[in-house]
């Protein structure tokens, strides 16, 4: 069930996904107890089922006990920890609650960088999930920060086409537009948009605000 599971999400089908790991849950519960590692790993993977299908709700209360169980079970200095608090900060922001979505990522990071250090990969992603919603906020300033860490951070690991790379210039490069730095932010944002076209395609909403601040950079230059 648990393959088949695994199978359907990365299909695309996140309901047939999420009924599958509904079903395996109380199994495992039954078998391995429930707050074992793996019983945990599939709730977490319902949440992002659930979330995936849009069932925003749904998704919150499961995320929620994966984080209060794996807290029982492993305290607040462990990676899976930020890993809890990421997952549910971002159903937080796809349902409009940014004010909790951002004490909650900021805490992802946090728990990240207590329990992998400055430098890791995965700190990374916390802090562009961290300058997202605040850009979106209306707080490019204050994003500034952790998304230049996060940029430094995968500068630093990973290969120079990599489109986690170039989604941290892109949020940079809008953050930086948009507090008035237009010409280090449209720099990052041509250096950003090849990857991200090629890894999302013309449609993906990161991908058109780029070509879109881009395009009107250039406009308002009379180029």
């Amino acid at each position: 069930l648990n393959n088949l599971a695994v199978v359907a999400y990365f299909q695309g089908d996140y309901a047939g996904a999420a009924d599958r790991f509904a079903e395996i849950i109380p199994i495992w519960r039954a078998q391995l107890g429930d707050t074992h590692p793996n019983v945990l790993t599939v709730m977490n993977n319902l949440g992002a089922a659930r979330r995936e299908a849009g069932d925003y709700e749904a998704a919150e209360s499961v995320l929620r006990e994966v984080l209060r169980l794996r807290r029982e079970v492993l305290g607040d200095d462990h990676p899976d920890i930020g890993q809890s608090l990421n997952n549910l900060g971002i159903v937080l922001e796809l349902r409009g609650a940014t004010a909790e979505a951002e004490r909650t990522y900021r805490e992802a990071v946090e728990s990240w960088r207590e329990s992998l250090g400055d430098e890791h990969p995965t700190l990374a992603y916390g802090l562009v999930r961290l300058g997202r919603v605040l850009t979106e906020t209306g707080r490019a300033a204050e994003a500034e920060a952790p998304l230049r860490e996060a940029l430094r951070i995968r500068e630093a690991t990973l290969e120079p086409d990599n489109d986690l790379l170039a989604s941290a210039r892109a949020w940079l490069g809008l953050a930086l537009v948009d507090q008035g730095s237009p010409e280090e932010g449209v720099e990052l944002l041509d250096a950003a948009l090849p990857a991200l076209q090629e890894r999302w395609g013309p449609d993906d909403d990161l991908v058109r605000r780029a070509r879109e601040t881009l395009a009107s950079r250039a406009e308002g230059a009379g180029t």
